[in-house]
């Protein structure tokens, strides 16, 4: 059987030729040579590249169609140029590809890549489709006398172009997705482009080429951008179209964390790219400028991996190099190697490796990123959401859920077991829930995590609370508080007995308010006891006490303990159930002030909520003086806010419940760079504040329903939170939308 010539090129710069001792095949991982009569086997490791010897009687390979011409780099310092089939080239083997040499004189028909061997790849392209390519791209300068340049004044569509529609850009990205037509930009020029989807005019491409004309260091897409005639987004996307890359919003993009891995920080900020996924053929990379050649080639040496671009938008790549690229957080109160052996004992070999990925620098990197940033942004949860195509991660942050990132879905269980070791948790436990806690450092700023793990549809679900106890440092008259209910609150807790209650919905902020109470009385001559779960707000001077039901420390059984205490006010972080409910009153009954929240929504509810929970009527009302109920809404960026006329259905909601709609005005915030494009800079406080007077109380102890008490705090003056929250819509702070529920409660 007659076998080919050939010459394996080695890493270590020797070079040895001879005869194929058998086939040769990549999936074996080696090659074996008959040479002066020895055979000599070298792993495919070993090798840059094989190069079989044409031989006299073989045609050379002719050209066949979806082939690409490449340039290969070895780590011989050698650059071959080959012909590579773009299928390919697209999806190699695991241990490398097939070129054909382009020069027929070197002696050689086939080579071998094996991809150990090689150091970078670039595709070839004609010196005129470069130069013709590149001529109106900005960042490359514009010579003078560009036919290409100057002829794009007689390629205009139309003399009346100025009068169509620009094509939504919603549309275009649709196009870009399906990826049709693209072939019919590719020779196309950026202006011509931009023209066909109606996003310029030709009086505004004749207008900005003059410009270019007078300032050769301007380029067309620059000028039109400077000129306020087109977007960053709309130059992209033309971009996209004529290079064929995909145009991205890298909230929709699974990142992977090996990627980030990959590439230093330097670097990125350097090339001003963000990594996207990263495998053993190409790193895949976000760039706003396409045509940077020299930056692609920077990156393929350092990361020794073809690459492949999609196209962002500059900002956004700028946001998400901040995301990732961040300083470390310390975890605090959490042992690393003592949580990994509080569990270990249950660990089977899956779990064994699945704890050491969750161990490996990318996702203890990306873990921390996320603590990280969701602290930053102020976030009061963080979710990992497992989806069929990646992981969502989301932070709620003034009450509204925002995407934050978006992860490849392999790296799912990695992370969720990262959280959950730190937390204390079982990795092992897959299909019940679970709860933990853990407690991070960042810039001598500890915050507490409360983690809950839930089985899911794609895996498991994660939530984090973020209780950070440096962030809620206002007292009770910085929290938005009419003067007179501030005055009747210091009036309440600081009398000889009583109860205060502040309800609302989950997140409505009542732990803020007691802690704003709890830190106005530090200064008090006054023995002040607070039982939590968890301690939220660090109070100097307060007397804080954390509860856990897990070992039987209820609030029920703290509160019996701390009555022996002798203390003057008490503070109960959640009245839960009927046994905390009767004892909390029996306190405030004997000598103590006691403050503490409920889950009603409406001031009046505080009362019948105590009833239900066994309290007698009478009891409750001699001992609640008070009751504040209420709600936090999203206040809208004031920079991009603006003025709206409701439409007749809201204008009929507010006026079927009594609102005044004569000359209700409504706001919009479109959202701004300000308000990283949400429309929402923080939350606005609205409440009602029932002062229980003689008249509620005696309504109270008779069982009076709930809607009789309000309509008399009503009559006896009580702004209700509906009221309070249209007064401040009218002053631009929130939307009517956002209080309609407030209606409906």
């Amino acid at each position: 059987m007659h076998m080919k010539q050939i010459e394996c090129k080695l890493i270590d710069g020797n070079s040895v030729s001879g005869r194929l001792e058998r086939q040769f095949h990549p999936v074996e991982g080696e090659v074996a040579i008959r040479c002066q009569g020895k055979v000599q086997v070298y792993s495919l490791d070993q090798i840059c590249c094989i190069l079989f010897v044409t031989d006299l009687n073989e045609p050379h390979p002719l050209p066949m169609p979806g082939e690409i011409d490449e340039d290969v780099e070895t780590k011989g310092k050698e650059i071959y140029h080959v012909r590579v089939q773009q299928r390919q080239f697209e999806n190699d083997t695991a241990q490398g590809f097939y070129g054909i040499p382009q020069n027929q004189e070197d002696g050689h028909c086939r080579i071998f890549f094996p991809k150990t061997g090689i150091v970078s790849r670039r595709k070839q392209l004609p010196v005129e489709e470069i130069q013709k390519d590149l001529s109106t791209i900005p960042g490359i300068p514009i010579q003078d006398g560009q036919p290409e340049q100057q002829n794009l004044r007689g390629d205009l569509r139309s003399e009346n172009i100025e009068e169509q529609q620009p094509i939504p850009q919603e549309n275009i990205l649709r196009v870009l997705r399906e990826g049709g037509g693209r072939d019919k930009w590719k020779n196309s020029l950026v202006g011509n482009i931009l023209l066909s989807f109606n996003l310029v005019t030709k009086e505004q491409v004749d207008e900005s080429l003059k410009q270019q004309k007078n300032s050769k260091k301007k380029y067309l897409g620059q000028i039109l951008i400077e000129n306020k005639i087109i977007t960053e987004k709309d130059l992209l996307m033309a971009l996209s179209l004529k290079f064929g890359l995909s145009f991205v919003d890298l909230r929709d993009i699974p990142t992977n964390p090996k990627a980030l891995e990959k590439v230093s920080i330097d670097l990125v900020r350097e090339l001003h790219i963000f990594p996207i996924d990263f495998d053993e053929k190409k790193i895949t990379i976000a760039t706003a400028d396409p045509t940077d050649l020299n930056s692609m080639d920077t990156l393929r040496f350092h990361t020794n991996r073809w690459v492949e671009m999609v196209i962002a938008t500059s900002n956004q790549i700028g946001k998400f190099i901040d995301k990732f690229y961040e300083e470390e957080c310390e975890f605090s109160d959490v042992n690393i190697d003592d949580a990994i052996a509080h569990i270990e004992h249950d660990i089977d070999s899956n779990d064994v490796s699945l704890k050491d990925e969750a161990e490996t620098a990318p996702i203890v990197r990306l873990a921390n990123k996320i603590i990280m940033n969701g602290i930053k942004a102020s976030a009061s949860d963080i979710h990992l959401l497992p989806q069929e195509d990646g992981v969502k991660v989301s932070f709620r942050v003034n009450g509204l859920l925002q995407q934050y990132i978006k992860l490849d879905r392999r790296i799912h269980k990695s992370l969720v077991a990262r959280f959950k070791i730190v937390a204390l948790m079982d990795i092992t436990e897959r299909r019940l829930p679970q709860d933990g806690r853990f407690r991070v450092n960042l810039r001598n700023r500890n915050v507490e995590f409360r983690v809950s793990c839930m089985p899911g549809q794609y895996g498991e679900n994660l939530v984090l609370r973020v209780l950070d106890k440096g962030s809620m440092t206002r007292g009770l008259d910085q929290l938005g508080l009419d003067t007179t209910d501030v005055e009747v609150v210091n009036n309440i807790v600081r009398s000889a007995h009583g109860m205060l209650l502040v309800t609302g919905p989950t997140g409505s902020g009542k732990s803020t308010t007691l802690a704003a109470v709890l830190r106005d009385l530090a200064g008090e001559p006054k023995h002040v006891l607070s039982l939590e779960d968890p301690i939220e707000s660090e109070v100097p001077g307060i007397n804080q006490i954390q509860v856990n039901e897990k070992i039987g420390f209820s609030f029920a059984k703290a509160l019996r303990n701390v009555l022996r205490h002798d203390p003057d006010i008490i503070m109960v972080g959640e009245i839960r159930d009927s046994e905390t409910a009767k004892i909390a009153v029996q306190a405030s009954l004997t000598g103590h002030v006691l403050i503490s929240t409920l889950h009603t929504n409406r001031a009046s509810g505080a009362f019948s909520r105590l009833v239900d929970m066994g309290v007698e009527p009478y009891l409750v009302a001699a001992t609640v003086k008070g009751v504040m109920a209420q709600h936090l809404i999203p206040k809208l960026c004031q920079s991009c806010r603006t003025i709206c006329k409701p439409d007749v259905k809201m204008l009929g909601f507010f006026a079927g419940r009594g609102v005044n709609t004569q000359n209700l005005i409504d706001h919009f915030s479109p959202g701004c760079e300000e308000c990283n494009r949400t429309g929402i800079s923080g939350r606005v406080l609205v409440y009602e504040f029932l002062n229980a007077d003689r008249e509620v109380q005696k309504m109270v102890s008779e069982g009076v329903p709930e809607h009789e008490i309000q309509l008399l705090a009503c009559k006896s003056g009580m702004r209700t939170i509906g009221d309070m929250a249209v007064e401040t819509s009218q002053k631009g702070l929130i939307s009517l939308n956002h209080i309609i529920p407030l209606f409906i409660s």
